[in-house]
């Protein structure tokens, strides 16, 4: 029996087959969906959706910071713009979960976690504040563009005098163009020394004034006591506020990150509701915590396809 051969496709069941759009996989197509507790979340600091904080709240938190305890003050090591964006994205999906948390756990610190979103506005408010500089500098821009001009004004009229034989060529080697405040504030204060204690044998023969020579030492001690000020910068009073507030907000996202986890053990998704705030800071611990989420999801998965078998 003479066997048959098989028909090669034509041109247009090709053509066909190749112009069938191809389905692309779910995972690969991303989602533009979000929930509105999720774009709710989404809201940064400084947008137009970002919540506020009343001012007579802010007052009473600020009186239970000063209550702390300095011995339980936590030092800051997260970014606190990072810390308080990341908070209050959690509030909006916290505040679905908190009527089965309360329902859930019995010794649970609700109140502390009832105030994770304040908390996290007074640790943003603070931190601007600190961010502020409360000491005035001795020495505005403008004088010290005035203290180089001067500089290069009296260092050329000794080089002057210098060619004229009348000062020595070794007063003006450690005398230049150096940057540096440090440096700048040396060399006023070497050529005021310089023209005064030649002012007798110079005589008048030089162009250089009292009153030009009196702000040169103005200006240098000026710049002193802004060298000495940032070498030494007195502790900015929001600081110590600033770190009771973040061990206030830390505190409270600990205990509400603990209930999730306990609220959502079977279903394995307690840190995509409250992540960890130090997941991606690096070492064991971050390794860690990525592998207990994925043994829960597992474990969740298999408890769910056990349930329908």
């Amino acid at each position: 029996m003479a066997q048959r051969t098989p028909k090669r496709p034509t041109r247009s069941r090709i053509v066909g087959r190749a112009a069938r759009p191809r389905s692309r996989d779910p995972v690969e197509q991303p989602s533009s969906r979000r929930s509105a507790t999720e774009q709710d979340g989404a809201a940064t600091l400084g947008s137009s959706s970002a919540p506020e904080l009343d001012e007579v709240t802010y007052r009473e938190r600020l009186a239970e910071l000063r209550h702390l305890p300095s011995s339980s003050v936590t030092r800051i090591n997260l970014s606190v713009p990072s810390l308080v964006a990341t908070v209050l994205g959690v509030v909006p999906k916290l505040r679905t979960q908190l009527p089965a948390l309360r329902a859930a756990v019995v010794q649970f610190d609700f109140e502390l976690v009832s105030s994770l979103e304040e908390w996290a506005l007074v640790l943003n408010k603070l931190h601007a504040a600190a961010l502020i500089p409360e000491e005035h500098s001795p020495i505005s821009a403008a004088e010290i563009a005035e203290a180089r001009q001067l500089r290069r004004l009296l260092h050329s009229d000794a080089l002057g005098l210098v060619k004229r034989g009348l000062l020595s060529q070794s007063d003006l080697e450690s005398i230049g163009h150096r940057s540096g405040f440090v440096n700048l504030a040396r060399d006023l204060n070497q050529l005021h020394r310089l023209f005064t204690v030649n002012a007798h044998s110079l005589g008048g023969r030089c162009a250089v004034t009292e009153p030009e020579l009196s702000r040169a030492q103005e200006l240098a001690n000026r710049l002193t006591k802004l060298i000495a000020q940032r070498a030494h910068p007195a502790p900015h009073k929001s600081a110590e506020l600033e770190r009771r507030a973040y061990t206030k907000l830390l505190a409270a996202y600990r205990e509400a990150r603990s209930g999730i986890l306990f609220l959502r053990r079977h279903e394995g998704d307690g840190d995509d509701i409250i992540p960890s705030l130090f997941i991606g800071r690096g070492g064991r611990g971050a390794n860690a915590k990525s592998a207990t989420n994925a043994r829960n999801r597992q474990t969740a998965a298999s408890d769910a396809s056990s349930t329908e078998s």
